[in-house]
């Protein structure tokens, strides 16, 4: 018996639909004819797919097949198997020697040159209301350097995604495009700055030994303690360090006193609790900063290279932080935070393998 034994046409119902209905005739048919029935209706099933160059499908309908009680009723299974195998194998090999069109580098991001200079880091009397970390005050000075004009956007970071196969962040529901990526890890942030630098044929800033436990990291909850060194001499893109931002943040050698970045009212820099509608808002709406950055206040914590320690008085050139801990610096405050803690020279930390809704980064260049 076969499925063309049903008595009424089918011009309009598709191989595979005439198969289902042929075996629920099954049930009505002689034990030798189940048999026969089952074993055609697997086989036109497998070849529908098979005709539709769905090889892997064919492959998964025979194989099951061959496992069912009726398999030794059904011995053309193994040589269909053994076709669609061979058509599956020559599909990918076919795959494999077209040549891959090349992807188009992403765009470079929107630096600023930001000129060095000395300044006083920590708890400046325009500041007020500081908290104890932010003292001593100490003169830094810092090495020209370039810094992204704006937070990294979900679309830049995306991108990096795409290309590297790995699941992108949630934005919240909030929306992605040019709103700064939440959701990212410290560790996160370097990868994408090693990225970002093979992409614009610049050596990697940092050197990331995922197979050995940073001996500096002192945090006993960080599943990840990644060895993360940077590469001397590299001028790949990477994380601002601690003083580096705040440098910056405070207007570099064009400052006016501040109190936050670009202004004393925090409205016209800043997204923030009072302001923002509890969630990020897309990068570059606010008023920039006296070098033209916007957002170093609010919207989301940037990550900075650091570990978090505390100040100690004392003149210092291009400080990097403490030589080990257990979290790295953020800085600028967030879309829910109070204005206080958008402040240029408010600190705060956490642990580098940490992912929230209030955390993203920017990118640094060595001239």
């Amino acid at each position: 018996m076969n499925c063309h034994f049903i008595p009424f046409p089918l011009p309009m119902l598709r191989p595979q639909w005439i198969c289902a209905l042929c075996c629920l005739l099954w049930l009505a048919t002689p034990a030798m004819s189940h048999q026969t029935s089952c074993c055609s209706s697997m086989i036109q099933r497998g070849q529908a797919e098979f005709d539709e160059k769905n090889y892997d499908e064919a492959i998964r309908i025979w194989s099951d097949g061959k496992k069912s009680s009726d398999a030794a009723k059904c011995p053309a299974l193994d040589g269909l198997i053994e076709k669609a195998q061979t058509e599956e194998q020559n599909r990918k090999a076919e795959q494999a020697s077209r040549p891959q069109a090349e992807q188009p580098a992403p765009p470079r991001p929107d630096m600023v040159f930001i000129r060095g200079g000395a300044f006083t880091m920590g708890c400046t009397s325009e500041q007020r209301n500081c908290d104890s970390n932010e003292s001593p005050t100490f003169e830094a000075t810092v090495s020209d350097f370039y810094l992204g004009r704006y937070e990294v956007t979900f679309e830049e970071y995306d991108a990096f995604c795409a290309a590297t196969g790995r699941e992108k962040p949630d934005d919240e529901g909030w929306g992605r495009g040019k709103r700064p990526v939440i959701n990212v890890s410290w560790y996160d942030a370097v990868e994408y700055c090693n990225w970002l630098s093979e992409q614009h044929g610049l050596t990697p800033y940092y050197a990331i030994d995922k197979s050995r436990k940073d001996p500096n990291n002192e945090n006993s909850l960080d599943d990840v303690k990644w060895t993360v060194t940077p590469r001397t001499g590299s001028k790949g893109y990477r994380l601002p360090t601690e003083a580096e931002w705040e440098y910056a943040a405070r207007g570099g050698a064009q400052s006016k006193g501040y109190k936050y970045a670009g202004s004393s009212n925090l409205d016209e820099v800043a997204w923030f609790w009072e302001n923002s509608e509890d969630k990020t808002n897309p990068a570059g709406q606010k008023k920039p900063n006296e070098l033209g950055l916007h957002d170093m206040s609010g919207n989301v914590w940037e990550w900075c290279w650091d570990w978090y320690g505390e100040y100690s008085s004392g003149a210092k050139t291009n400080p990097r932080g403490a030589e080990r801990g257990s979290s790295r610096v953020l800085r600028g405050g967030s879309w829910n935070n109070e204005a206080e803690f958008c402040r240029v020279s408010l600190r705060s930390y956490y642990y580098p393998d940490l992912r929230t809704g209030h955390y993203g980064f920017r990118v640094a260049l060595v001239p």
